[in-house]
């Protein structure tokens, strides 16, 4: 059995001949998260179909914001014709947005088939970090709370004081690089130019495989259509 799910009202079936639908009527579209062809020239295909994935994703790591709320689909496009794209969410790795961003090419011919996407996905790893001094004085809001061996899934290791959820708790906070153990060094994150190729793993002591990535994965395969999956 296959299961396809969607959509933002812009469902359509395409003949095995056809690559792409182009809305004539002049209905609404949802202008968050369509690509600039499909703004400009109303072209929908299996690439507007990854820039809206990557929204999506987006929308899954900000818990729920709103992608360019309060502009206007004009003011979207302006935006997207000069480069900018909605920034990292705090609680998404710079590896996980770097895979995000490439389905947001300007140029549809280069954003990742969606079985590409899956390959990166389920190859993704995140960094972990074990406690070895818990004794953190600062009791702000935005501190992490530390317990010896609490086992740190690390969001930014950007300085001294880095950005994660303790596995333990499930709180996220930041948290003193000098508090936690760790090993190995990062290895680099996909690039724009690298759609084709897999993604190395980064590791900081274990990594633990897929945490955030399955409950990614599975809140998607409620929501979407991964036609090149199955």
């Amino acid at each position: 059995m296959v299961v396809k799910l969607c959509d933002f009202g812009l469902m359509r079936g395409l003949k095995e001949n056809e690559r792409a639908y182009v809305m004539h009527a002049q209905k609404r579209v949802p202008f968050s998260w369509c690509p600039p062809e499909a703004l400009r020239h109303r072209r929908f295909s299996h690439a507007s179909d990854v820039w809206a994935f990557g929204v999506t994703a987006w929308e899954i790591f900000t818990l729920g914001e709103d992608p360019w709320v309060g502009c206007r689909a004009v003011e979207v496009l302006k935006r997207l014709d000069a480069g900018e794209r909605l920034e990292k969410p705090q609680y998404c790795t710079r590896q996980i947005y770097d895979l995000i961003s490439l389905c947001w090419n300007i140029k549809p011919d280069l954003r990742p088939k969606f079985s590409m996407l899956r390959t990166l996905l389920l190859g993704a790893e995140f960094n972990i970090a074990e406690v070895r001094d818990a004794s953190q004085s600062d009791q702000r809001d935005d501190i992490l709370q530390l317990s010896p061996r609490d086992r740190i899934i690390v969001i930014d290791d950007s300085g001294l004081l880095w950005y994660g959820q303790n596995e333990r708790t499930r709180k996220f906070g930041k948290f003193l690089r000098s508090a936690v153990f760790v090993h190995g060094k990062s290895v680099a994150t996909p690039k724009q130019q690298d759609v084709s190729v897999p993604v190395g793993n980064s590791r900081i002591s274990l990594p633990v495989r897929g945490l955030f990535v399955i409950l990614f994965v599975k809140y998607f395969y409620a929501r979407w259509v991964f036609r090149s999956f199955f």
